[in-house]
């Protein structure tokens, strides 16, 4: 009863970068049809739509679960009615046997499945028929982000210095970020002999991370680390050095290593995070 050519989607969408805002939306449509050749379509066939996460996508292993609902929310559209904190959607198809609805992401980054089950009303001359059942995926997520170590491997060393561990770490970031970290990275080593450690990034979609101490379900460590813009340094370098109090001169000035690093990185037009001395956001 479904037209396979005609259940059109994006294949992804934006997820909520901060926690203020709103994901991007998806519109999907489908159009049923008849099962006979004629391909009549179908008006006022029940139509539901589900969204289940799909677990382990963009490193979120706390989402063990096939059937854990999703992280968005269908819109109500065309008199239907959502269920579930709108993780589901009821309604009916259109004369001209179309049905219409939007997914609007929300916190986490990842891929949901979305499924369309079907139901057409008996009538006097027919009993009532279940449609088979389709599924999609819908990937929530920020695209073409870089692991900061794949581009700088060299000259960065990293470690899980943190409050807020995660599984796995957060190392993405856009290639511009990644390739100016990965330049105040080599001009450090030529300067110092050493490393910068760095420590979280974004995940490989970016979105929300979680917390593996409190099963996937807590991020109020980071609030941002969003959208591939942020990174966060660790205290101590790959020689042991406490960059807060070691000193070296650069191109003749005595400065604290994390002088020297924070200077580094405005130069690149990012900055330092108030209240965090560690992190840095490029803008």
């Amino acid at each position: 009863m479904v037209d396979p050519d005609e259940l059109r989607y994006t294949a992804s969408i934006q997820p909520k970068l901060d926690r203020s805002g709103i994901g991007e939306v998806s519109p999907i449509a489908l159009y049923v049809t008849d099962d006979l050749d004629c391909g009549e379509p179908l008006a006022d066939v029940k139509v539901k739509l589900s969204s289940h996460i799909q677990p382990g996508t963009n490193g979120h292993a706390h989402f063990a679960s096939a059937d854990e609902v999703g992280s968005g929310e269908f819109q109500n559209t065309d008199g239907a009615s959502t269920l579930n904190s709108a993780t589901e959607i009821e309604g009916k198809t259109r004369a001209n046997g179309f049905y219409a609805t939007a997914y609007q992401a929300k916190d986490w980054a990842l891929s949901e499945r979305i499924e369309v089950e079907l139901l057409r009303p008996a009538t006097a001359d027919d009993p009532e028929l279940a449609g088979p059942t389709t599924t999609f995926n819908l990937d929530i997520k920020l695209s073409n982000l870089i692991n900061v170590l794949d581009l700088g491997g060299s000259v960065l060393t990293t470690a899980d210095g943190g409050t807020c561990p995660h599984e796995p770490q957060p190392r993405h970031m856009t290639f511009l970020a990644a390739s100016l970290v990965v330049k105040i990275a080599t001009e450090y080593q030529l300067e110092t002999e050493a490393k910068i450690s760095v420590n979280d990034a974004s995940l490989p979609w970016g979105g929300i991370i979680d917390n593996k101490h409190a099963n996937g379900k807590d991020a109020s460590c980071h609030v941002s680390h969003r959208k591939g813009i942020d990174i966060d340094i660790n205290r101590v370098d790959s020689t042991g050095h406490d960059i807060a109090t070691a000193t070296s001169t650069f191109g003749g000035r005595l400065l604290t290593r994390l002088e020297w690093i924070t200077i580094a990185f405005q130069h690149e037009r990012a900055f330092k995070v108030p209240e965090e001395p560690l992190h840095y956001r490029f803008q």
